[in-house]
């Protein structure tokens, strides 16, 4: 694919992405520090050009939105991560607790977006406790991020740009170097979990009959 060379380059698409979200005058709060945290990786990464060209070549359409809608989908997984883990924890007593609060809605007939989409979370969580996480897991987020973005290329790109996504990652936590083995090793477990979910049923049958 490629990119016009009209377009602006993405480091400066990522400080007007910054301008604004300064100008916004949220409050100052770990999210916040977290966004920041996640743009000020991003701009100093050596390679942050070649790194948005080789996502851009792979997608199908380039138009001078996709940019800041990949960086809005990157922030937005990154704190969706933090969310989660944090979640996950305390998911036995939030399930019983939305499950409660949901019976009472429907039964009164009422609506409530907030709590649809608490509902709609700890569903997620849950299905991603069961997908990625372990108890002794210690970068749960990082792994949750990892496969996120190894599936979404792939669905998007036909290619799941591993190298990409080891780059993003760092991006997104910072910390120590993550390579392609890293994310690979992921997307291992995470298929690895799945199949062990998908057996345990059937044996459990087995042992019925």
């Amino acid at each position: 694919m490629h990119v016009p060379s009209a377009s602006p380059s993405f480091k400066s698409m990522l400080a007007t992405y910054r301008q604004r979200l300064l100008r916004d005058n949220a409050p100052e709060d770990s999210t916040r520090r977290l966004v920041v945290g996640v743009l000020d990786r991003w701009e100093k990464h050596p390679d942050v050009e070649k790194l948005w060209g080789k996502i851009a070549k792979r997608l199908p359409l380039v138009t001078d939105l996709v940019p800041g809608i990949l960086v809005g989908m990157v922030l937005w997984s990154r704190t969706k991560a933090e969310t989660l883990e944090e979640l996950i924890h305390e998911l036995p007593d939030r399930e019983k607790t939305t499950r409660a609060r949901l019976k009472s809605l429907f039964r009164n007939a009422g609506q409530d977006g907030q709590l649809l989409c608490e509902a709609a979370l700890v569903h997620d969580a849950r299905n991603i406790r069961d997908r990625i996480w372990s108890r002794k897991t210690e970068h749960a987020q990082r792994q949750y991020f990892m496969v996120f973005w190894h599936d979404a290329f792939e669905e998007l790109t036909g290619y799941p740009l591993d190298h990409v996504v080891a780059d993003l990652t760092w991006i997104a936590f910072g910390g120590r170097h993550i390579d392609v083995d890293d994310v690979r090793a992921a997307v291992r477990v995470a298929a690895r979990r799945i199949k062990d979910r998908s057996v345990q049923p059937s044996n459990q049958a087995t042992e019925r009959s």
